[in-house]
């Protein structure tokens, strides 16, 4: 079955935590992906229940040795040999790949009809709007992931201009140009 970017994120993170000897149990390892949603935006929040599939994931596709231990309320591996596929020195590089799709710092500035938009519909529960004296406004979001923003930017591109980052302008600008080529053959 394959497995969604989310799902690999938390499964990569469940392994680091068993190499580390933490025992982590389902109730707290869920409480750990709520926080990292928190504070990194990842998206990754989910429940106890989908942490035990995770680790029936790990062990069944994986094959990875993971014990329940009682007397710690948690799993551990059984043989600290075993190592995620494609070793340890590949996660890293995924989770720099996943994490990338997040971008910090966003400024975006809004006309009057988006700015009366973003005032009822937020794009991100923690975007700060600031509405101007002509009635423009600017939204800024501290960290979001690209592909929750880029969409939305795009839908609403006569009412919305990126202000910053700039890597984020050029990648607006760089999906603007395939759609034209793509679609203009004038």
């Amino acid at each position: 079955m394959p497995i969604a970017k989310k799902q690999l994120l938390r499964l990569i993170r469940l392994a680091d935590q068993l190499k580390s000897d933490r025992y982590p149990n389902c109730s707290s390892f869920a409480r750990q992906m709520r926080k990292l949603d928190i504070e990194e935006n990842l998206n990754v929040a989910c429940t106890p229940k989908t942490i035990y599939r995770d680790i029936q994931t790990l062990k069944n596709d994986f094959n990875a040795p993971i014990e329940f231990d009682p007397s710690r309320n948690g799993y551990f591996l059984t043989d600290l040999s075993w190592s995620f596929p494609g070793g340890n020195t590949a996660l890293p590089e995924f989770q720099n790949q996943l994490c990338s799709d997040t971008v910090d710092d966003v400024v975006i500035l809004c006309d009057k009809t988006l700015t009366r938009y973003a005032r009822r519909y937020p794009l991100h529960h923690q975007q700060k709007l600031t509405v101007k004296s002509d009635n423009n406004g600017e939204i800024r979001i501290k960290r979001i992931q690209q592909s929750q923003l880029i969409p939305w930017v795009m839908h609403f591109c006569p009412h919305a201009t990126i202000i910053s980052p700039v890597s984020l302008r050029r990648r607006i600008c760089d999906i603007s140009t395939q759609l034209l080529e793509k679609h203009c053959d004038l």
